[in-house]
């Protein structure tokens, strides 16, 4: 595998990554992760702008105006 992709690859998989939710003194029970990008990565938001950058395509292809 190339250097870049297994990089990559190595980033977008969660391992153990597990989430939950906190407000005051409770919490959540933690849920394991299948999908996502770490939270405060450099990377999260260039691959959340390609994620979406279609979604303008697929509005205007259905008639509406934005």
């Amino acid at each position: 595998m190339p250097t870049a992709l297994h990089w990559l690859r190595s980033y977008l998989d969660l391992g153990n990554r597990t989430q939950y939710v906190k407000m005051g003194r409770h919490r959540s029970d933690a849920v394991r992760l299948d999908v996502g990008v770490p939270q405060g990565s450099v990377l999260g938001p260039v691959l959340f702008a390609v994620y979406v950058s279609l979604v303008a395509d697929v509005i205007s292809q259905h008639g509406v105006k934005y």
